[in-house]
Parts: structure tokens; C-alpha cells; sequence
């Protein structure tokens, strides 16, 4: 019998490794972060399995569909011997995965953070005969009334036509108003049991009072609870940390928290604006203008490094947005940063001249992520370095540049270039968005320390498993 539900990440990772032989997946957004999880479940967990082709069915030229992590996909899941089929459809409004047949989830949830994790969705899982085969029918009715894209195409398109698509694509909503009927419901007249209309001010002031109890709930959680903080105080290998609590307002200068014993200097914060950030009364800066930026020197060399940033995106203006940067092209310094097309990119510079390694992620920040607190974090443990987006690792490369590595002087979302022309457009690359957390180890973390500290960090933490 068809089970209704409340589509999960969970329930989508039960369906995907479920499939041994082919996987269907038809939604009209598949989004970066959809993207991210499929990709883990496809090609981190295939082992065992006989999986042969994969079908991708979506908007392909609609700025909410990550298209260019569909084509990477594509090439990825080439490499190890699965064939995978894309579709598209302007008109697409169905959203119905499908594994080997015989399991089926017909839901109202695109393949993205909302559909299956923050939005109201609903979800029947089907995996009886007779269910499957209606499911198969509307599927064959469905496609019928899509065109397959080849890779040949869905690459050029991306090289030729995407820029144009993201270049169109609207500004990010502003807050929406709350109506009228989300206001508090009528009170009870003291002694007469009977209710009565509120006055349009005694609506406001309950409201008021009702938001305020809110934030203080969170702020008693957030602020006082913020198990990352308890994890950094005690770790030695803290370098620079950046709570962007710690603001000298005389100076403008950001405190250093870090616990180790070099001599890394506080902050210089140039430019930027106070704002809020992760949770209620919880400190961040926001970069806007292109002289936006924090100032910092580290010294010293590392065998290993790990950076760690809580950011919200506000767009990606510029072809490379710095996240952090040592100045110039100093030898065995790092860049990290986040391309226009979404894609995390860190640059590690050799000692010979033109000797450099760019390793980068799929795309993972898309429109749908504008405006959201995410936690950005790279790994580089010498031989090989790995990119995280909200405690996940979505991507590693093999290093063939090795340690020692450096910092020296440095900036937080922006970088002086050292020496070339500051007026090549190339060289702009400041970051237009927030920051409230930033935090620099010299070593390298693991899997689980870092999915601690984003499951810890986040405005709403999470329990971490023990095992």
C-alpha cells in the first residue's frame, strides 16, 4: 500500500542506493545541493553496485537547475561506466523519482535543499505492481513530451548560453510582509470569556512580544550553546579565529581568538558594514564595495591547513570572489575563493614561476543559495584537498604541490594583487555577501570534525551520530 509522507534527504538516499540498474529522477529544478547529495550517493556508495544509466529530467535552461553540475556529473559518472540520459522541458512541473522499477516517489519536492529538507512538501512512495506500472505510464507520457539533450549540446549551451542566463537572472527577493491572517489570534476579555477584537497597535505590540520570545529562545540556544566554540577554545591548533564578535570599536579592528601560540595579528577591517548574522544578535560583516575588506597577516609554515567560513552569498559579481587570499602570488600560498558559475576554487602557488594547482568543486552555489547562511570549508592535508559545503565534502583532488604552505599577509574577501595592474578588471575579485565566523588550523580536520562544526554551528544545531 502507497505510503504518504514528508519527503526527506534521507528517504531520497534510501531510494538512489537502492537502484542497482538504472535511476530516474524527473523534477523540474534540480539544484546545486541536490546535486551534491546525488553525486555522494552515486559515486561515493556505487561500489557493489551494477548501476548502468541515470536519467535526469528537467528545466535544463532554467537558472534554478544547476545545468552545469548536471553536464559534471555526466562526465563523472562517464568515467566509471554509467550512461546517463538528460531531458528537458520547459513546461515540467512533475517531480517523480524512480528506482530500477520498483520503487517510486511521487512528490511535490524538487531535487534541492527546500523540496526535501526546509519546505512544506508531501510525498507517496510507491513500490507495488500495479502502483509502478501507472507511475511508468505517466513517466512514458512524460517523456514523449520532453527533448533529449545530448552532452554534446548541453555543452555547449553551457559554454555558449548560460552566462547569458545567469546575467538575466532576477535580484534576490526582499523579506516578504507578513499578512494580516499570520498576526495573533483575537484575546479573551478578562472575566467575560468572550473574545474580542485586537486593535490594529495591540496586534503590532503582540506580534512584537512574540518575535523578541522567539529571538530570546535562540539566543539562549545559539549564543550560549555554540558547541564550535567549546570544540576551538581548547584546540592548539587554532591560528586565526574570527568570531566577528569581537569588534574594537575605536580601532575597527576584529580580535584574533585563535589559541596558538604564533603571532598572528588581529584583523584590520577596511571598509564593510555591521550586520546580523547567523541567529538573532549574532555579529557579521557585510563586503559591498570593492575596497571592502579584512586585513590579516599569519606567519610561519604549514604541513597542513584548514579553512573554515560561514558566509551568505549575495551574488557573485565578479568571475572569481576571493572568500580568503594571501597577497599576490607569493610562493606557497593559498587563494580560496568561489568562481561565477558557483564553483569553490583554491589556488596553491608553487616555487617556480607559473607553477600553480587549481582545484576546484562542481558548482554549489546557485541562486537558490543567495541569501542563506552557508558553511564553506577546505582541506588541505598535503597530499590531497578536499571542499566542503555544510559539513559534506563535495569534492577531492589529489595535491601536486606539497607542503610547506603559507599564508603571510592576507585578506577576508578581497586581495591585493601584489604588484599587477589594480585596474585589470580580472584582478577585481571582492566578495559581495556576509561573513561571521572564519577560522584558520593548522591542521588538517577530518570528516566528522568538520560536519561538527557545521552541525554545531548552524542557526538550528543538530544532533552529531556516535558512530
Amino acid at each position: 500500500m502507497p505510503q504518504i509522507i514528508k519527503p526527506s534527504w534521507e528517504l531520497f538516499g534510501r531510494l538512489v542506493t537502492e537502484a542497482k540498474r538504472e535511476l530516474v529522477i524527473c523534477a523540474p529544478w534540480i539544484s546545486s545541493a541536490g546535486l551534491q547529495r546525488l553525486q555522494h550517493l552515486l559515486l561515493d556508495e556505487l561500489t557493489g553496485r551494477s548501476l548502468t544509466r541515470v536519467q535526469l529530467w528537467a528545466r535544463i535552461a532554467d537558472i534554478n537547475t544547476d545545468s552545469p553540475g548536471i553536464l559534471e556529473l555526466a562526465r563523472r559518472l562517464a568515467a566509471v561506466g554509467v550512461s546517463t540520459v538528460v531531458r528537458d522541458s520547459p513546461v515540467l512541473h512533475a517531480k517523480i523519482y524512480l528506482s530500477d522499477r520498483s520503487l517510486a516517489l511521487v512528490t511535490s519536492a524538487n531535487l534541492s535543499e527546500g523540496g526535501f529538507s526546509s519546505n512544506i512538501e508531501a510525498a507517496v512512495v510507491i513500490s507495488e505492481p500495479e502502483g509502478i506500472g501507472q507511475v511508468l505510464r505517466l513517466l512514458e507520457e512524460i517523456q514523449a513530451a520532453t527533448t533529449q539533450v545530448s552532452l554534446s549540446d548541453l555543452e555547449e549551451f553551457i559554454t555558449k548560453q548560460w552566462p547569458l542566463i545567469e546575467a538575466q537572472a532576477p535580484p534576490v527577493p526582499p523579506p516578504a510582509i507578513v499578512p494580516v491572517w499570520r498576526l495573533p489570534v483575537p484575546s479573551v476579555s478578562p472575566g467575560t470569556g468572550l473574545s474580542r477584537s485586537l486593535s490594529l497597535f495591540e496586534l503590532i505590540e503582540s506580534l512584537k512580544a512574540s518575535l523578541q520570545a522567539a529571538q530570546d529562545d535562540i539566543q539562549h540556544v545559539d549564543l550560549n550553546d555554540w558547541v564550535g566554540k567549546k570544540v576551538r577554545e581548547s584546540d592548539p591548533s587554532l591560528t586565526v579565529h574570527f568570531d566577528f564578535e569581537n569588534v574594537a570599536p575605536s580601532s575597527w579592528q576584529l580580535r584574533n581568538l585563535g589559541k596558538s601560540v604564533m603571532d598572528v595579528t588581529d584583523g584590520a577591517i577596511v571598509g564593510c558594514q555591521r550586520r546580523e548574522g547567523r541567529w538573532s544578535e549574532k555579529g557579521a560583516l557585510e563586503f559591498q564595495t570593492v575596497s571592502d575588506r579584512v586585513r590579516l597577516t599569519v606567519p610561519g609554515e604549514f604541513q597542513a591547513l584548514t579553512l573554515t567560513a560561514w558566509v551568505c552569498v549575495k551574488g557573485l559579481d565578479r568571475k572569481i570572489n576571493s572568500l580568503f587570499m594571501s597577497d599576490g602570488f607569493e610562493p606557497g600560498t593559498v587563494h580560496w575563493v568561489v568562481r561565477r558559475d558557483g564553483v569553490l576554487g583554491l589556488t596553491v602557488i608553487g616555487t617556480r614561476p607559473g607553477d600553480y594547482q587549481i582545484v576546484t568543486s562542481p558548482p554549489v552555489i546557485s541562486l537558490d543559495e543567495f541569501g542563506t547562511w552557508m558553511q564553506l570549508a577546505v582541506v588541505l592535508d598535503g597530499q590531497r584537498a578536499t571542499h566542503y559545503v555544510n559539513g559534506f565534502p563535495v569534492s577531492e583532488s589529489a595535491l601536486k604541490i606539497g607542503p610547506p604552505y603559507r599564508v603571510g599577509a592576507a585578506e577576508l574577501g578581497n586581495w591585493n594583487a601584489k604588484g599587477f595592474p589594480e585596474k585589470d578588471p580580472f584582478m577585481v575579485r571582492n566578495f559581495s555577501g556576509a561573513m561571521d565566523e572564519f577560522c584558520l588550523f593548522s591542521r588538517a580536520l577530518s570528516n566528522r570534525e568538520i560536519r561538527s562544526l557545521y552541525s554545531q554551528g548552524r542557526p538550528q544545531p543538530e544532533a552529531i551520530s556516535q558512530n
